[in-house]
């Protein structure tokens, strides 16, 4: 690579990062016309589908960047990838979607998942500020998310509390929707990658600290495939997919992401990066208590609360970026 001169090294950077979110978008289309088509072959709601599949398929960045990062010895990158994707998440993706369409809340639906996220984001919250994340804890995080994945499912089945489109007759055969859901979750997780490459190899060329990384380029790179399917979901008014996704990947994050890279080596980031910590996973979880708050208060996320969390969002990033001078 000698050859190439920086300016080259940049232009390549970005042309990788454009092109991966190209590829992320197409991803996102395919995947959110899958799952609802899914869904709707099972007999399972649209908020069980974006929980489950969806919210599963578009974590999968979250989990690869954060291990290629802990492999790396770069436990800040990793942990702040998931902080700062679980931020944009709730306050970008919720935001973004919202403005798009009032996101109507069923909220007796997403009482358990809320107390589970409420629960989740409190608990690793503590463990990453004082403990070190190792294989048991992986395996028992894993474990738990695995088993509330077969009650949630279980309780799903009860045409009770299925919604209305949930029993409407599929559009497509079901080798159809699987196979399109699939190519659409390969399309996110290499859409993620290009595009975390390109914008990592350009900050790191500019000279932008690990920890900032995470929690800005990564986090927004993998959490565009949240964007690009959820928005895709709100435009075809597909609301408690948009929220079950949020709430199921930022479960998701913290659950399969640390317990998963655990697996790996084990991690801790106590004794460094400091702001992680102090001030990150604070905003983290006030993010989630705001966002479920709206949700219990107000039964829906509307324009005007999207609008303030997509603020709040800029805001962050503006005082991430302040402090990284």
């Amino acid at each position: 690579m000698e050859f190439l001169s920086q300016t080259d090294v940049i232009i390549l950077a970005i042309a990788t990062l454009l092109l991966g979110m190209a590829i992320l978008v197409k991803g996102g289309d395919l995947t959110i016309n899958g799952a609802v088509e899914i869904a709707r072959h099972y007999g399972m709601p649209p908020l069980l589908v974006g929980f489950t599949i969806v919210a599963f398929g578009t974590s999968l960045p979250e989990l690869i960047a954060s291990i290629n990062a802990n492999m790396n010895g770069m436990d800040g990158l990793a942990v702040g990838g998931m902080i700062g994707s679980n931020i944009s998440n709730i306050l970008l993706v919720g935001g973004v979607c919202a403005f798009i369409t009032p996101l109507v809340a069923n909220v007796k639906s997403l009482r358990n998942d809320m107390i589970m996220l409420a629960g989740v984001t409190a608990i690793w919250s503590y463990m990453i500020a004082y403990f070190e994340i190792n294989m048991v804890i992986g395996c028992i995080t894993i474990g738990l998310l695995i088993a509330y994945i077969f009650i949630q499912y279980t309780l799903s089945k009860n045409c009770e509390h299925t919604e209305s489109e949930a029993c409407e007759g599929p559009n497509m055969s079901k080798k159809k929707a699987l196979t399109i859901t699939f190519i659409g979750l390969i399309c996110l997780a290499i859409g993620a990658e290009l595009l975390i490459r390109g914008a990592v190899t350009t900050a790191r060329i500019i000279g932008i600290r690990e920890s900032v990384i995470g929690l800005t380029i990564v986090a927004l790179g993998t959490s565009l495939p949240e964007l690009t399917t959820c928005a895709m979901a709100a435009m075809k008014k597909q609301g408690d997919m948009v929220i079950g996704n949020i709430i199921g990947s930022n479960i998701f994050n913290l659950m399969m992401v640390l317990g998963g890279i655990a697996f790996v080596q084990p991690y801790e980031v106590f004794s460094d990066e400091r702001s992680l910590i102090e001030q990150d996973a604070p905003i983290m979880l006030g993010a989630t208590a705001a966002f479920i708050l709206v949700l219990l208060f107000f039964k829906n996320i509307p324009r005007i609360i999207g609008g303030l969390f997509a603020f709040a969002y800029i805001a962050y990033i503006i005082l991430l970026a302040y402090q990284s001078l």
